[in-house]
């Protein structure tokens, strides 16, 4: 015989989109019906407030039967329940410990590229870019392919997994690590940095445009570079070899080296102890360094036309800011703010005038045993909201701000 009947009750919880399932977020239940001992779960959906485009609007309506069908294999029923509760613990955002703004971390969004389709090993994850269009481009170490390490995500389908771009291991080989954008001549360019020895320019497809292998002409220390910038409408693009000898190496935006270099390893003012990262801050018209080990920020000046000027002006003790062992500096146009991650666990957000607007502990333990630990790259969105990979391990991830 059959028969149906619902049992009404309300529970909100979310599902995660995994490599093979749905994407379903901050949905209601309003009941369950139950038909021939079957149980299938009606949801509606529900938008919040700053969740633009999540995608979650396509699932709302749908029976909970459907969307296990699309998104878990079809095994026992308890396995089909057990695997849907494991889907919802993991999409619930969890909100950050910390001061100022408060975030919270939303697991469906930026995924992988689905395994069926082209399975990525992030041993980790250094560099990101958002880019003028909102498509974000991640570079990472794959661990089982030299031939992958560009991720790039499209403004809008953020919760969809990634698509793997770039030439392969022309790219990839090594130890991909500094990525930076850079508006020339009508295009978009990325900067590379490669640990081992390589720098490579290329479109923001990934597609090469030169490249540079091994260490400066007449350079006879340790070369590791980590990170490049380049000032507006100047012709030189400033190199920090972080990882190796600590020193600011100029180049032109054509891949040739000037013969100009500053820094070294020290701990006096325009000396460095790993200069992580180098960022142009409009906000001054100045480099600002990212001075890893010495727990600080230098900014210096330069000449847009004369690579022998780089002139130390002031400095910033990581701990004023609240982290230690600072990775890099992005600074959000047009208002000024700022975010640094720190290796340490943390993440700085400052106002145009450096004073602290959010400190976000990402580290802990409710996203994880191991939570977001080393923090190596961020990116803060018009929203407020930021995007996070981390060195190691390696993660991606989207944090929204909460208002």
């Amino acid at each position: 015989a059959r028969f149906h009947f619902m049992v009404p009750f309300s529970y909100t919880s979310s599902l995660r989109r995994s490599h093979s399932g749905f994407t379903l977020r901050s949905f209601v239940v309003v009941g369950v019906l139950v038909s021939n001992f079957s149980m299938c779960v009606c949801v509606q959906g529900a938008r919040e407030s700053g969740w633009v485009k999540s995608g979650s609007e396509e699932y709302a309506g749908q029976s909970m039967l459907s969307l296990l069908r699309r998104g878990i294999p079809r095994t026992s029923p308890q396995t089909q329940h057990d695997e849907a509760q494991a889907h919802m613990q993991q999409a619930r955002a969890i909100v950050m410990p910390g001061e100022g703004w408060t975030y919270a971390y939303e697991p469906i969004m930026l995924p992988l590229p689905a395994e069926q389709d082209n399975s990525v090993n992030v041993s980790n994850a250094h560099g990101i870019e958002v880019f003028p269009n909102g498509n974000i481009v991640v570079t990472y170490q794959d661990g089982s392919d030299e031939s992958k390490c560009l991720l790039k995500w499209e403004r809008g389908a953020y919760h969809r997994p990634a698509k793997l771009i770039g030439p392969g291991a022309q790219l990839c080989k090594g130890v991909p690590h500094g990525l930076r954008a850079a508006q020339e001549d009508g295009g978009l360019y990325l900067y590379h940095a490669n640990n081992q020895q390589s720098l490579h320019k290329t479109l923001s497809n990934g597609t090469v445009v030169w490249q540079d292998l091994g260490p400066p002409a007449g350079a006879s220390v340790p070369f590791m570079p980590t990170w490049h910038d380049a000032q507006p409408g100047s012709p030189y693009v400033y190199l920090a070899d972080g990882y190796g000898s600590s020193r600011i190496y100029v180049y032109t935006r054509e891949g040739r080296y000037t013969g100009q270099f500053f820094g070294g390893a020290g701990t006096d003012h325009g000396k460095f102890s790993t200069c992580h990262a180098i960022t142009w801050d409009w906000r001054s018209s100045e480099f600002v360094v990212s001075d890893r080990e010495n727990h600080r920020l230098e900014w210096f000046a330069v000449n847009a036309s004369d690579p022998s000027v780089f002139e130390y002006k002031r400095t910033l003790s990581a701990e004023s800011i609240g982290i230690q062992r600072p990775c890099n500096v992005r600074v959000r146009s047009p208002d000024g703010v700022a975010i640094v991650p720190a290796l340490e666990g943390n993440v700085a957000i400052v106002d145009r005038s450096n004073r602290v607007l959010s400190l976000v502990n990402v580290s802990g333990s409710d996203i994880g045993p191991s939570g977001w630990l080393h923090p190596h790259d961020a990116f803060l969105l018009p929203n407020d909201d930021f995007v996070l990979v981390t060195w190691l391990p390696g993660r991606i991830g989207y944090f929204r701000r909460m208002r």
